[in-house]
């Protein structure tokens, strides 16, 4: 009788983490398919359309330090890649609508008048956006 009482203990610890392995597996899923734009001021792009050439004469920009950035617009192209400082902050002055194009392959555009992105994915991004001149102020870490 302890022999039978013994096995079942051993098939019971088994399912329960068989189902704990299933119950793993299915939430590690269930996070990695969830957008990561989930909670973002901006609406995420349509992935689907090709990412725009660069723009004639753009240029790399590495920001050091505290400083205000000038940058040319325009809806057809796009600016050459950006890389500000990890653990600095930064936000944009654009004239209308802007679309960021991150290393990682994200993507969202913000249409007038959104200041707040949130946290973005990634400090190495290129722009496009409406026609004209953009400033772009970055800030380094507060002590």
């Amino acid at each position: 009788m302890a022999h039978s009482t013994t096995r079942a203990k051993g098939i019971v610890r088994t399912r329960i983490a068989a189902f704990a392995i299933v119950m793993v597996a299915l939430l590690g899923t269930t996070y990695a398919l969830m957008p990561a734009d989930l909670f973002r001021s901006g609406s995420p792009a349509s992935q689907a359309a090709a990412k725009p050439p660069l723009c004639p004469g753009a240029k790399q920009v590495v920001a050091r330090g505290e400083t205000k950035v000038q940058l040319e617009l325009a809806p057809h192209c796009v600016t050459g890649t950006i890389r500000v400082p990890v653990g600095y902050s930064f936000r944009l002055e654009a004239p209308g609508w802007r679309e960021w194009f991150f290393w990682s392959g994200d993507r969202f555009r913000f249409e007038d008048d959104d200041a707040w992105m949130g946290d973005v994915p990634h400090s190495v991004f290129q722009l496009r956006g409406k026609k004209g001149q953009a400033i772009l102020f970055v800030y380094p870490p507060k002590e």
